[in-house]
């Protein structure tokens, strides 16, 4: 994978001079937004880029989902909502659109309609890593471990990673679901050494296992290294890092609400 330092200044290039050649076309605005909000951490021009991308296409329902994650990185869940439920009526078929829209019930804390949402996206797209890394999450977040493992051996299935998932099956009969999580983190951390792989999913995995440390080394990490996917660090997924300091200075400089 390339990454995001290598990325994000091509991709800002290009939009800038999308944006120069013709300013009416709500896509561009809605790349821009993108580009602002995952990249950047700009959360005002990111809204004002979604806002105006919402303008010239009313029923624009990608960039309608995606500005719905941003909502829910602002705490304001309720509009999120609002934002999200119209998004599945435009378009109730899409797995990516189903994908997106589903942060706001996660960032609510509505597991059951997560799961539910995750699972009519999986009906379409059942080797999508982000819907099965989902599900892996969300029960999890139920407390339904061996529900949450055979998700989590799926998602690094199709990364293909089945060892990592087989190392998962051995730990879960030694250790229970922490025993099954850390050889996971620790492979994943050690594969990165090799690749570019988000830090914030390898925080993920290190939050599984309950290993704060290592969960905020790889955060910090992802701060550092502009991860895109860092603005979801205010999800429900971290909350055995509240009452970190680190993890609420981590929260306090990319502008975001503190964790609950």
């Amino acid at each position: 994978m390339v990454l995001p330092s290598e990325a994000t200044p091509k991709a800002k290039a290009a939009a800038q001079k999308a944006l120069e050649l013709d300013d009416t076309l709500p896509e561009v605005h809605y790349k821009w937004a993108a580009i602002k909000t995952w990249n950047d951490w700009d959360w005002e021009e990111g809204e004002q880029s979604f806002k105006r991308a919402l303008e010239l296409k009313p029923n624009f329902a990608e960039a309608l989902a995606y500005y719905s994650n941003l909502l829910c990185y602002m705490d304001r869940l309720d509009e999120a909502l609002a934002m999200a439920e119209r998004t599945q009526q435009l378009d109730p078929v899409s797995s990516v659109i189903l994908s997106i829209s589903a942060s706001s019930y996660e960032y609510l804390r509505r597991y059951d309609d997560v799961i539910e949402i995750y699972q009519k996206a999986l009906q379409t797209s059942p080797n999508d890593f982000v819907v099965l890394a989902s599900l892996w999450a969300d029960y999890y977040l139920k407390g339904m471990h061996e529900e949450s493992l055979e998700f989590a051996k799926a998602a690094l299935t199709v990364m293909g990673m089945a060892e990592v998932a087989e190392a998962m099956t051995q730990g879960y009969e030694q250790n229970g679901y922490r025993g099954a999580m850390r050889p996971a983190a620790e492979t994943m951390a050690e594969f990165s050494k090799q690749t570019y792989i988000s830090p914030y999913i390898i925080a993920e995995m290190y939050v599984f296992a309950e290993d704060k440390d290592n969960a905020m080394e790889r955060l910090e990490r992802g701060y550092e290294m502009r991860d895109p996917m860092m603005p979801y660090v205010g999800a429900p997924i971290f909350d055995l890092l509240d009452d970190d300091l680190r993890y609420q200075e981590l929260l306090r400089k990319m502008n975001l609400p503190p964790g609950k």
